[in-house]
């Protein structure tokens, strides 16, 4: 038994993973594979081979194209971390990048395009494979075109959703992160943009840190805008204000602002709609 979004999940080996009962956002959860990090070793590559037994044919809830390219940065970085990945395992993730790589996010052209790019990227450079050097050239080929498109020139996301751009955040900072450590030139605006993302992220969070409830966001399900600035810390990426704290501003491109008085803060949306297709 454990728990994923608030819901708690009976172990079932070799079915939990189509267990369509768990809803829909669990289950979406469950085959992204981002508990990982709660497991141990012997039981993070336990789970993760049995997903592969019940997944013969790619097809069903674990196949969606967005839960396949997270699946695949965290069996990645789950290697890294354990010092490699089993046959199976490595297997595996083959067959989901051949499956990935003709489903890419275009229709939508939302954040989950650069979620499918860091998929790519992760493959191209820790993968030992023939088409290795085709994925890296092809993640960085997307975040260059698509990033000046999802991230608007104030740091905001196309989408004006808190929560999406948190998701997309996470996603920039991992590849800031893997870039580096492989180093990698970063493409063109990659550490403004970043830099620019996370300032909108704090300017977007009330003054317990818990960020506006805008535009189909809703709480715990992205990293928090904490975690993400710590990131960021870490990565040695330039925060603005004094001493760490961020004053009243008005970002215009994605036209939100932040007014502070005293203890009083009002956040406040007062632009466009974001794009049906950037939610």
């Amino acid at each position: 038994m454990f728990c994923l979004l608030g819901s708690e999940v009976a172990w079932s080996a070799g079915t939990v993973w189509r267990d369509r009962s768990l809803g829909k956002k669990t289950l979406m959860e469950l085959n992204a594979c981002n508990w990982l990090w709660n497991t141990g070793p012997e039981w993070g590559t336990r789970l993760m081979e049995d997903w592969v037994a019940s997944q013969r044919l790619p097809e069903g809830p674990g196949w969606h194209p967005y839960m396949t390219s997270q699946r695949i940065v965290n069996w990645i970085k789950w290697g890294l971390m354990a010092g490699g990945l089993s046959e199976v395992l490595r297997g595996s993730l083959a067959q989901q990048l051949r499956f990935l790589e003709p489903r890419l996010a275009f229709d939508e052209c939302d954040h989950k395009l650069i979620n499918n790019a860091k998929a790519l990227l992760f493959a191209g450079l820790c993968l030992a494979d023939p088409r290795a050097s085709h994925w890296r050239a092809r993640g960085l080929r997307l975040l260059a075109r698509y990033l000046p498109r999802l991230v608007l020139s104030d740091g905001g996301y196309a989408g004006r959703s808190p929560m999406y751009h948190n998701a997309l955040l996470l996603d920039l900072l991992d590849v800031v992160n893997l870039l580096r450590a492989f180093r990698e030139p970063l493409p063109d605006q990659l550490e403004a943009r970043v830099t620019a993302a996370l300032r909108w992220s704090r300017a977007l969070c009330h003054a317990d840190s818990v960020p506006a409830l805008f535009n189909d966001a809703a709480l715990d399900v992205v990293p928090a805008t904490s975690r993400l600035v710590a990131y960021g810390r870490r990565l040695g990426l330039p925060e603005e204000g004094s001493g760490g704290e961020i004053g009243s501003c008005w970002l215009p491109a994605s036209g939100v602002g932040r007014l502070c008085a005293g203890q009083a803060l009002l956040l406040a949306d007062v632009g466009p709609p974001g794009p049906d297709q950037a939610a």
